[in-house]
């Protein structure tokens, strides 16, 4: 059994190792904004938006709509767009990194 140190540090790897940056752009089409931060927008998928409110920032590795309110990791957008619990989630994202 994995210490919860372990867990934490295997969850932190998957986190660095996929970009969230493509597993939202693979879903939404995301569109590079003018900021030198590395950050991209969109339509949110959790609500019915008309204009881009969703952010994704690249080097956070976060995303944050203004729109409704949504945010989160990697891990939290797998949860909300798949539907999925949180080791649901995690077990989608390590076969994502295969």
């Amino acid at each position: 059994m994995k210490t919860l140190k372990q867990q934490m540090a295997t969850l932190e790897g998957l986190r660095r190792k996929i970009s969230l940056v493509q597993v939202i752009g693979q879903r939404i089409d995301l569109k590079k904004t003018a900021s030198a931060l590395g950050t991209y927008k969109g339509l949110c998928p959790f609500h019915d938006d008309k204009t881009p409110s969703l952010l994704v920032h690249r080097k956070k590795q976060i995303f944050h709509c203004f729109g409704c309110g949504v945010g989160g990791d990697l891990f939290g957008w797998t949860m909300r767009y798949h539907r999925l619990t949180f080791p649901e989630a995690v077990a989608w994202v390590r076969r994502q990194s295969r």
